[in-house]
């Protein structure tokens, strides 16, 4: 057996081990011991996968994704698809790329001009990042550069914004429905911008994992999600273009850069889907260790991503509290778009305590309530507002029942088969 298929067995079987911890006496609040012979396990497990030398973590996140690329040291099981008999629809970037040309932009009074003399973006966007995940990329503190902060608590923004008031609306507009939950101007004299601020020193994950306003040329592209930019939300609000991300925002992440010509139904590509990789691994392991109460390792291990994938200062978390706050975050961002984030949830969830914000187990989920936030940049990048609103209709209503949502129904075709499939879950 190759190295690469027990290193999968062995994650996947962490992976049964640590979601039993969260399960285990359901639905009674887990009782996760310091000893418990599952969390052992678990640690062994994911110790041997990251000590077998067969494996380290990629120096260059975006690479794993963005590029078709046959190996890397940090996957152990990829999905590996080939131009014979795979298209670009047939692929997640069908659905992350937008469909602009120059005359819905003009149309739309945006700028800049694509350069590309063929139809370049034609594709469907159906879903972008929010303002909510956008805030956990950190950036580095420019009077402390061994602290990371979300963008609007460092200490650059703080000299150079002046929150809550009031901007005109020729700068920037306000849709009918939206509340602005959050907004600031640049100061008079300040050499910053809402870009410097959103970008300087920022997590290196930020650029691999999602397009924000003039964030880097994408297919020889400058994309602008501005007021009045070239791929702004509000082109689709005005009726100028149909397929442009509510979010202001487009995902990177699994868009590759070497598509030829265009990511477009029928063209070919290779393409690859990353199952299971040494991140993971790693930050399962500092999960591991919160559940021990043991600090110092889990810091230990989830720095291991944090500083090689987004190049950040390590975490220097001094309680429970905040170790478990800073683990969430990593891995809400490290592991963005593969698969991780909900099921994460539920599990933190079913811990309760310091993983799911005091909670008690078994409780709700306040990730899994909290509306979703977009942000508006001016044009000339010296005012934003954050605001809340219908975007996505009845989508936008984010409840929780606790009785229903840890568990799925049992199909009832099992049930009518064997009753010893049952009894069905609680509420269903």
């Amino acid at each position: 057996m190759f190295w690469y298929e027990i290193g999968a067995k062995i994650c996947y079987t962490y992976l049964n081990l640590i979601n039993a911890l969260a399960y285990e006496n359901y639905p009674a609040a887990p009782n996760i011991g310091k000893d418990d012979p599952l969390l052992t396990e678990a640690i062994t497990n994911a110790q041997l996968v990251i000590n077998s030398g067969v494996y380290s973590l990629e120096s260059d996140y975006g690479s794993m994704f963005n590029e078709v690329k046959p190996t890397s040291p940090e996957i152990i099981f990829g999905v590996y698809k080939t131009m014979l008999n795979t298209t670009c629809d047939g692929t997640p970037m069908q659905l992350q790329c937008p469909n602009i040309s120059n005359d819905q932009i003009t149309q739309g009074q945006g700028s800049p001009l694509l350069n590309s003399s063929i139809h370049i973006f034609e594709a469907w966007v159906q879903h972008g990042p929010a303002q909510n995940i956008a805030d956990d990329y950190l950036v580095v503190d420019k009077n402390n550069p061994a602290l990371a902060l979300p963008w609007n608590q460092t200490s650059q923004y703080k000299n150079a914004i002046t929150e809550n008031v009031t901007i005109p609306t020729s700068k920037i507009p306000q849709a009918g429905g939206e509340t602005s939950v959050e907004d600031g101007m640049i100061k008079p004299g300040s050499s910053e911008t809402v870009w410097t601020l959103t970008n300087t020193g920022r997590d290196a994950r930020w650029g691999a994992s999602i397009i924000s306003d003039s964030v880097a040329r994408f297919y020889g592209e400058e994309l602008t999600t501005c007021i009045k930019g070239n791929t702004t939300r509000w082109l689709k609000l005005n009726g100028n273009a149909y397929y442009i991300s509510l979010s202001n925002m487009y995902w990177r992440k699994g868009m590759y850069n070497n598509v030829n010509p265009r990511i477009y139904v029928g063209v070919p590509t290779d393409y690859h889907y990353v199952v299971m990789r040494l991140g993971r691994v790693y930050l399962n392991l500092a999960e591991a260790y919160l559940l021990k109460g043991d600090i110092s390792n889990a810091l230990t291990v989830l720095n291991q991503t944090r500083t090689v994938h987004g190049k950040l200062p390590p975490s220097t978390a001094a309680s429970l509290t905040d170790a478990w706050t800073d683990y969430k975050r990593e891995r809400r961002v490290d592991l963005t778009m593969e698969e991780d984030y909900y099921w994460s949830l539920l599990r933190w969830g079913r811990y309760g305590g310091d993983a799911n914000h005091g909670n008690a187990p078994g409780g709700t989920i306040p990730e899994l309530t909290e509306a979703p936030r977009v942000m508006d940049i001016s044009k000339d990048r010296k005012a934003f507002s954050v605001v809340k609103g219908p975007f996505y209709g009845s989508n936008d209503i984010r409840v929780f029942d606790n009785t229903r949502r840890y568990l799925f129904p049992i199909a009832q075709s099992y049930l009518d088969e064997n009753p010893k499939f049952g009894p069905q879950n609680p509420n269903w």
